[in-house]
């Protein structure tokens, strides 16, 4: 018995030893983090180097003004420490619902500032939906609150029989309207 309340006090000092220890190093190593706000949309993918928080398959759930849902999705989501609503993705997916139409846009890369809920997307990006059209260009935006598409890059695509290739693109009322800008 002596034996064992020996060892039985001898772990208690020494737990106690390594908890205080603990919280020392924790005190110590206490860095305040910086707060940098971000006053325009210019943020370069540089930014994202370094960055440790990462969402795999994440969705993002919205609605806009009119009530009617979108999502974005991803393979993968890096997000910036000092932007706690800018997200850096690979593969994302926009989906845009209005009335019983559902449209989509996809592309290799690109940027979703969640909280002014604008996606920017880079690489090949095929704006479609299931039965009448498909667009492809090399990138385009997504203001989901003012529901409107943009891009300023050559766009190729069209419907069944028919065909456009464009210098630019605005598309509004999810898809309803479609302008083509430049030389089509």
């Amino acid at each position: 018995m002596i034996n064992y309340s020996n060892f039985i006090k001898t772990l208690k000092s020494l737990f106690l030893i390594i908890s205080i220890l603990l919280v020392l190093l924790i005190l110590i190593n206490k860095t305040p983090m910086k707060r940098i706000v971000v006053d325009n949309n210019d943020i370069e993918r540089d930014d994202f180097l370094g960055v440790h928080q990462i969402l795999f398959k994440p969705s993002f759930i919205g609605l806009d003004k009119k009530k009617q849902p979108f999502k974005v999705s991803a393979a993968k989501a890096t997000k910036l420490n000092n932007f706690d609503e800018i997200f850096n993705l690979e593969k994302p997916v926009g989906q845009i619902t209005s009335n019983n139409e559902i449209y989509f846009l996809s592309g290799d890369s690109g940027l979703f500032d969640k909280s002014k809920q604008i996606l920017q997307l880079e690489g090949d990006v095929v704006f479609e939906d299931k039965n009448l059209f498909s667009f492809h260009t090399e990138e385009a935006s997504v203001d989901f609150k003012k529901k409107v598409i943009f891009g300023n890059t050559k766009i190729t695509g069209g419907k069944e029989n028919s065909s456009i290739i464009s210098q630019g693109f605005k598309i509004v009322n999810k898809g309803t309207e479609i302008f083509f800008i430049g030389r089509s």
